[in-house]
């Protein structure tokens, strides 16, 4: 499963520049004005310090189920991440379409941290995302429920 967070909504971080855009649009939307463009070249992009990204492993349990049944999926990390200026997270879980055959999410985890991710349910994947102004206070270690239909 490929998971990812971010320190913060920058375009010089791990997250890149959708978090800027993203951070961007919320302001436009807050009513703040944008900031006028300086003249000239635009000035080179400021170089991520040192120990900026966190790697953070995402668990998935290992469940036996016959086919037909609805099936509760723990997203679990094996870290607090409070404290690390997690601004942003999103995770995207391949499924094997022969054996999977829907998924719905459940408003829970350390996801939820800014309100309901978005989300997006394929056949062959889910994925979540979700970003906000304020980092992940909740020392919970539980990235997001599923519960996927075999």
């Amino acid at each position: 499963m490929i998971a990812r967070v971010a320190s913060t909504p920058s375009c010089a971080r791990s997250h890149g520049c959708r978090a800027a855009a993203l951070a961007g649009a919320l302001l436009l939307a807050a009513g703040a004005a944008p900031a006028a463009a300086p003249a000239g070249p635009a000035p080179a992009p400021a170089a991520a310090p040192a120990g900026a990204a966190a790697i953070v492993q995402v668990t998935l349990p290992t469940i036996t189920a016959v086919p037909g049944s609805a099936v509760d999926v723990p997203l679990d990390m094996d870290q607090d991440i409070s404290g690390l200026g997690v601004y942003s997270i999103e995770y995207r879980l391949p499924l094997d379409p022969g054996i999977i055959s829907g998924a719905s999410f459940w408003n829970q985890g350390v996801i939820t941290t800014w309100g309901q991710p978005n989300t997006n349910v394929t056949g062959s994947f889910v994925a979540a995302v979700a970003a906000g102004f304020v980092p992940v206070s909740s020392h919970s270690q539980r990235l997001h429920r599923l519960e996927l239909t075999l």
